[in-house]
């Protein structure tokens, strides 16, 4: 897995971090010192892309990537971009707020839900609407119970979906069930279901290529299953 850590210092921090490995990858490139927009950063270079995992520039911002999980690949009418290219491109960032200012225009939480204790639920659905701001939009997959949450062991549990809905709409955001199935096998209640829902800051339809992805009812079972590609929509795509 990737892991991203840091040591702070009386004058900065320390910056440290292990890049997950697959033997297909082509051999990366060690740290060079490049410039974007004027702004000198340093980052190693994807042997495959181009892009990269991690870079800091000289006014101390540092950008880091994490984990994708792949093992489908969705057809898309538009053109893949390695997430690699994305990170590169916040390296000229000035500050933390600029970077944060870069909003997606889709936010993948994929199967994270499940995990997250009911103490933590309003902040886990905070920091999605934070991310994605006014116009993106949130793809979150996982479990959910019909009435009260439910907890299956110590770090799993089927939230109240509509506990979900009364904390999502009262903030003036909109919440949309996608894809809906039986809770699996396993799962002896049968007031919890399974899918995938759309969180946005308005009442909106999706249309376009969202819509030619999200009529198929199996995109629903592949992101359940973490089995989903990386979708780039308007050249933005974050997997939280």
């Amino acid at each position: 897995m990737c892991t991203l850590s840091w040591l702070p210092e009386r004058d900065g921090y320390v910056l440290l971090f292990n890049r997950d490995e697959r033997r297909t990858r082509a051999p990366a490139l060690p740290p060079e010192q490049r410039a974007r927009a004027g702004v000198a950063y340093l980052a190693p270079i994807d042997g495959d892309h181009g892009g990269t995992w991690v870079g800091v520039n000289e006014l101390g911002i540092s950008t880091g990537l994490l984990n994708r999980y792949q093992a489908h690949v969705a057809t898309s009418p538009i053109p893949p971009v390695s997430r690699g290219l994305l990170v590169a491109e916040l390296l000229d960032s000035a500050s933390v707020a600029e970077v944060a200012a870069a909003k997606p225009t889709f936010l993948f939480s994929i199967s994270v839900m499940i995990h997250v204790h009911p103490n933590e639920l309003e902040q886990y659905f905070q920091n999605i609407m934070t991310i994605i701001g006014d116009s993106g939009r949130a793809i979150v997959s996982g479990k959910w119970s019909q009435d009260n949450t439910r907890s299956y062991s110590s770090l799993s549990w089927a939230h109240s979906m509509a506990s979900i809905h009364n904390f999502v709409v009262e903030r003036g955001w909109d919440i949309r069930i996608l894809h809906e199935g039986a809770a699996p096998q396993g799962y002896l209640d049968q007031r919890v279901r399974k899918g995938v829902f759309l969180i946005t800051k308005m009442v909106v339809l999706v249309v376009g290529v969202g819509e030619q992805l999200f009529a198929d009812a199996e995109l629903g079972d592949l992101l359940f299953s973490g089995h989903f590609a990386e979708l780039l929509f308007a050249g933005a795509s974050f997997v939280a």
